[in-house]
């Protein structure tokens, strides 16, 4: 498991998952930006059949926890 935290806007916890759509932008007027940057991280973590979920609070940045499966792993 990796988690990487940060200090940026942060956001609703109800949109936890909607972040990972595709151009879903939840503050379009104030980060520059497509929306595809944490799509394009899930498609990668899912190609190695692992998982991304998203933990914040508004204002006061976000969590990001990946997991990844150990097989194969030496």
């Amino acid at each position: 498991m990796l988690t990487i935290t940060d200090n940026g806007i942060g956001f609703d916890q109800k949109y936890a998952s909607d972040i990972f759509q595709p151009f879903k932008r939840l503050a379009p007027n104030k980060i520059l930006g497509y929306g595809m940057g944490l799509a394009i991280c899930k498609q990668i973590i899912r190609a190695h059949e692992g998982d991304i979920k998203a933990n914040s609070h508004q204002s006061l940045g976000c969590e990001f926890i990946i997991t990844l499966p150990t097989k194969g792993v030496v």
